[in-house]
């Protein structure tokens, strides 16, 4: 019901933020869509972490295009969840590639409770000499071995720059987000590059990783 009344609620009233997303899609090249229900959405993203949750769910002010020559899609978007305490809303850059086949992975930052385990022993860690990285974030995997193929000490390195971008990765699909969280509009297109630059590392990155 709340989706619902936020649906009608958009029809009528706009607001700053799908404003300032079309100054942005005029800006920057994308193309630009008030709304979209998450039913439709693929079912491959629909088992990201992030999306979990029976109550209604939206996608809003989605900036959207693709690369011509890699055939690479890209969105940007707000997730909004609507709970039933409060409505939650989460800005997320989707990347998204046929050829890609990413193991299912979530790199997240690490809160009070993390840290207070590693105090009483610590599992296995890929990329141990990241001190910084490790500082701020972990890496859930079921075959972290695996992941010393997938991830590189550049893009690990980088991301630690910052503390509060999640990292979801299955298949043909990767997204960073900031849980919820909407990035000011104004702050978007600085995030978006950091993030375009996250991938390039992610994908082009040395690693002399050795599982241990």
């Amino acid at each position: 019901m709340k989706e619902i009344f936020d649906d009608f609620k958009s029809s009528i009233w706009k607001d700053d933020r799908l404003y300032g997303m079309r100054q942005i899609a005029n800006e920057e090249k994308f193309q630009l869509k008030e709304r979209e229900r998450f039913g439709p959405q693929a079912n491959a993203l629909k088992r990201f972490q992030l999306f979990k949750g029976k109550r209604g769910k939206r996608l809003k002010n989605i900036l959207y295009k693709i690369d011509r020559n890699t055939s690479l899609k890209t969105r940007i978007y707000d997730y909004v969840y609507f709970g039933d305490s409060k409505n939650r809303s989460s800005t997320v850059v989707e990347f998204y590639l046929p050829q890609w086949n990413f193991s299912k992975m979530l790199i997240r930052p690490k809160n009070s409770l993390h840290k207070m385990k590693e105090l009483f022993g610590k599992g296995k860690l890929i990329f141990q000499d990241l001190k910084e990285f490790h500082k701020k974030y972990r890496i859930d995997a079921k075959n972290l071995e695996h992941l010393t193929y997938e991830l590189n000490e550049e893009f690990l390195d980088l991301l630690a720059d910052q503390q509060r971008i999640w990292v979801e990765a299955n298949g043909n699909f990767i997204l960073f987000y900031f849980k919820n969280k909407e990035v000011p509009t104004d702050q978007l297109v600085d995030n978006y590059e950091y993030v375009l630059d996250l991938l390039d590392c992610l994908l082009h990155g040395h690693s002399n990783e050795e599982y241990v």
